[in-house]
């Protein structure tokens, strides 16, 4: 389904507040924020070793991490974050496939997950389903769901991807209201929206960027590559291409149930534009971010929330809406 402009709405964005400045609080590696149905924010920290909470009026309400094996801690650091009801799921940034379970009110331990990849995104269902991006070196590309109840685990492919495995990243959310699934891709002009089955019922698409992004191979590859025969060294081929841009590089779903699109570095756009898709899948209103800012959040509210390019900041905006039904797509 192509996506067309509608005309007399538009977005402004106000109240901008740098989160844990109040607390004179640095972040030093931000690695995931995500906001709960009380407006409350949760952020990670990778260097520091933390999973900080705040409340909307950007005061710091709670933390926790350490480096170390116990229950709560990381053997690295904590990096991608789910949220739903009173739990956060936070991945650790290590290969021991683990993840931490806390309570969002006062971020206590209460359990600890297995053989959970890192992941790129992450999102959870209202079955306590965990769907998860994370990239093994082969041709296809999986959405991973992780059942919290029975503790098991499943793929579902994703069809008419490049053979580039890099290329093929995805950013998650779930729309309890319906059921529904939203996958937007990085460096596709895709977004695809999924059933409760994992079906694809709709994609979209964003009028006059480019389908994908292009490739290249950086010089260092062909040594790489040398060093690999047979089926490996054609694994190992496929994933030394880099793609060169990024067609979306956040996006976020709106307390309306509108879907916000981040254009990330598009040669045909020049600048930086967040379209918004409502609920018949037009675009009614584009709008600025910062350059150096990525869009990663919107609560219910209507707060959006973004991370700077350098991962040592995070900003919270206020989202104003003029011409904007309160009927929404989601």
């Amino acid at each position: 389904m192509l996506i067309d402009p509608l005309n007399g709405q538009s977005i402004k964005l106000s109240q901008k507040v740098e989160i844990g400045v109040n607390d004179n609080l640095q972040f030093s590696i931000i690695k995931d924020l995500k906001t709960d149905k009380n407006g409350d924010v949760f952020i990670t920290d990778l260097k520091a070793v933390k999973v900080f909470k705040f409340s909307r009026e950007n005061k710091l309400l709670s933390q926790t991490g350490r480096i170390g094996k116990g229950p709560g801690e990381f053997l690295r650091g904590p990096s991608t974050l789910a949220v739903y009801k009173n739990d956060i799921i936070v991945i650790d940034l290590s290969t021991a496939k683990i993840a931490q379970v806390f309570n969002t009110k006062d971020l206590k331990y209460k359990t600890t997950l297995y053989n959970i990849w890192p992941a790129h995104y992450a999102a959870l269902t209202g079955k306590y389903q965990l769907l998860l991006n994370y990239h093994n070196y082969i041709n296809e590309t999986y959405l991973h769901v992780y059942n919290l109840n029975s503790d098991s685990l499943f793929s579902v492919p994703l069809s008419n991807l490049t053979k580039y495995p890099r290329l093929n990243k995805f950013q998650i959310f779930f729309l309890h209201r319906s059921d529904q699934i939203i996958l937007v891709y990085l460096y596709y002009n895709r977004i695809d929206i999924l059933n409760e089955n994992f079906e694809v019922i709709e994609r979209l698409k964003i009028p006059n960027l480019p389908s994908r992004s292009q490739v290249y191979k950086p010089k260092s590859a062909k040594k790489i590559i040398s060093h690999f025969s047979g089926k490996k060294a054609k694994i190992i081929e496929r994933a030394s291409y880099f793609p060169e841009y990024t067609i979306f590089k956040g996006s976020a779903i709106g307390p309306k149930g509108n879907v916000f699109l981040q254009t990330g570095t598009v040669k045909e756009i020049g600048q930086r534009l967040t379209y918004v898709i409502n609920q018949k899948g037009n675009i009614i209103s584009t709008f600025k971010l910062p350059f150096n800012e990525e869009l990663v959040d919107i609560d219910k509210q209507g707060y959006l929330y973004t991370i700077k390019d350098s991962r040592n900041k995070a900003y919270q905006y206020k989202i104003n809406y003029s011409g904007f039904s309160d009927t929404a797509r989601f």
